[in-house]
């Protein structure tokens, strides 16, 4: 059996201590220089579009969405660096996403394997099998309450109306 750490991709723990959304020091000038790319293959820092098309055209690069205030990444982007089966996805604007940093869903699931638990701390990615990673985190339901009798949605009383 290999160990846990064998399966981890070097880049991995780059990606998720990496800060995005900085502007990029080296096209300060050019619009779009948001650092919001990171390239797989250099594994070092965010990038910015530009810094890509000039220096990273072939090699394998994702790009960090903002969604809530929280970092994603499409799954169609990523699925083929890394195996990320039961890891919670999300449907955003009709791409399947998963967050990089946990979202503070269900307190008792403890799902945080591949994601780093804040901006300043990584999860050790050691400890892969804390939990089943299958294990989707559900959202939990709330249910609406229905009036208990007609007159509960009537008016509670006459509009008083301004004299003139």
């Amino acid at each position: 059996m290999k160990s846990t750490s064998a399966m981890v991709p070097s880049w991995l723990e780059n990606l998720l201590s990496t800060r995005f959304f900085s502007l990029c020091n080296v096209h300060k000038k050019q619009s779009r220089n948001e650092c919001k790319m990171f390239c797989l293959d250099c594994n070092n820092e965010a990038y910015c579009a530009h810094c890509i098309a000039y220096s990273h055209e072939k090699h394998r690069v994702v790009q960090i969405r903002r969604s809530s205030y929280h970092d994603v990444v499409r799954v169609k982007e990523i699925e083929n660096a890394l195996n990320i089966t039961g890891i919670q996805t999300y449907r955003i604007n009709g791409y399947q996403v998963f967050f990089l940093i946990t979202r503070p869903i269900n307190p008792n699931n403890k799902s945080l394997v591949w994601t780093k638990t804040s901006e300043k701390e990584s999860i050790p990615i050691e400890g892969v099998s804390r939990t089943m990673l299958s294990q989707s985190a559900q959202l939990p339901t709330t249910a609406v309450p229905t009036p208990s009798n007609a007159n509960s949605r009537k008016r509670k009383g006459t509009p008083c109306r301004a004299a003139s």
